[in-house]
């Protein structure tokens, strides 16, 4: 569940919110001054973005290693979307 809270709030609960966090995969946005500021997410799911990051990373690695020429604007960005392509059938393949 996702759920917005105010910061004095967040700090009155912050416990019991990293329990829903932690416990139920609940998503907590922390408002200051009535805008988001930070969230509270569970562990699993920046550990998932951070091994897509990474697998991403490692995909325009390889791609840049069969490129030996400097490419255009355009050839990067197609290289770019061939590596997300890439990175999304191997988050899915989990």
């Amino acid at each position: 569940m996702e759920k917005t809270l105010g910061i004095t709030e967040a700090r009155m609960r912050f416990s019991e919110l990293v329990d829903q966090v932690r416990y139920q995969g609940d998503m907590v946005t922390l408002l200051k001054s009535g805008k988001p500021a930070a969230v509270l997410v569970p562990v699993e799911l920046v550990e998932r973005w951070k091994a897509e990051r990474r697998e991403a990373v490692d995909a325009m690695r390889r791609i840049q290693e069969r490129v030996s020429e400097p490419v255009s604007e355009e050839e990067a960005m197609s290289l770019a979307l061939e590596a997300q392509t890439a990175v999304r059938k191997q988050s899915t393949a989990r």
